[in-house]
């Protein structure tokens, strides 16, 4: 709970004190701790149920606009200031980064997917279901790009200039050293299968095969190439965001 609390003390850094500021705190701080005892009673641990309560907050920017009260310029931040990024948050946020990964390369998968099944559907005199099938992969992977961007825009926003441990930092070069064969894999079978896509179009061609065929098998396999490239590629880059931080964003 003390975690909680410093880090609410650290985004109200440099706002001038009054009674509505303190009624403000009082209120948040309420708000973080029921959120908090909700999750420890859905079976969280203390570092998860923290880091989530801490992620999911944002910032108390338009708050204090709606007050219309400004910020003054905060002091310098050191190491040992609350400003610095606990362990459990850096956890949390790569857990949630990774989330929002798998929704960005779903969406693309999804559009691929939708664009095969409209050709397949079509070539074989079921029109409604292609166009059933677009629409509905369509509208699927719009959702996941836009709680994807607003996820990571959250998570991003949460971490700036915020400083980074040694700790912390040296926890992120750790993950990311580890996660390195898997990226490497996600991006040669990735660029394979992109490569390999172009197989379904020529084989149709060679062969007589229908071209929607062909162009489904092509949006299918270059889709799931994709899908791996981008998301080892963004849960790699959330280690990145640590390790060349300078430890400072």
């Amino acid at each position: 709970m003390d975690t909680i609390r410093n880090y609410l003390e650290s985004l109200f850094i440099g706002v001038p004190r009054s009674n509505e500021i303190e009624k403000l705190k009082a209120d948040l701080l309420a708000n973080m701790e029921d959120h908090y005892h909700e999750l420890m009673g859905e079976g969280k641990n203390e570092q998860e149920a923290i880091g989530t309560v801490i992620s999911t907050f944002g910032s108390i920017d338009e708050l204090l606009e709606e007050l219309d009260v400004k910020k003054e310029n905060p002091s310098p931040v050191t190491e040992s200031n609350p400003a610095s990024i606990y362990l459990s948050e850096a956890e949390n946020y790569w857990k949630e980064y990774r989330a929002a990964s798998l929704q960005v390369a779903s969406g693309v998968l999804f559009t691929c997917l939708s664009f095969a099944g409209f050709l397949f559907f079509c070539s074989t005199g079921y029109a409604f279901m292609g166009v059933s099938c677009l629409i509905f992969g369509i509208a699927l992977a719009v959702g996941f790009f836009i709680a994807s961007g607003m996820k990571i825009t959250r998570l991003n926003h949460f971490l700036y200039n915020r400083k980074i441990p040694e700790k912390v930092l040296a926890e992120a070069k750790e993950k990311e050293e580890a996660y390195q064969r898997s990226f490497g894999f996600s991006l040669i079978a990735g660029i394979g299968l992109c490569i390999f896509s172009l197989f379904p179009l020529f084989a149709s061609i060679l062969w007589y095969i229908d071209g929607s065929i062909g162009a489904s098998g092509f949006f299918v396999t270059v889709g799931t190439g994709v899908f791996l490239i981008i998301y080892g590629s963004l849960v790699r880059h959330s280690y990145l965001q640590f390790t060349q931080s300078t430890y400072s964003w």
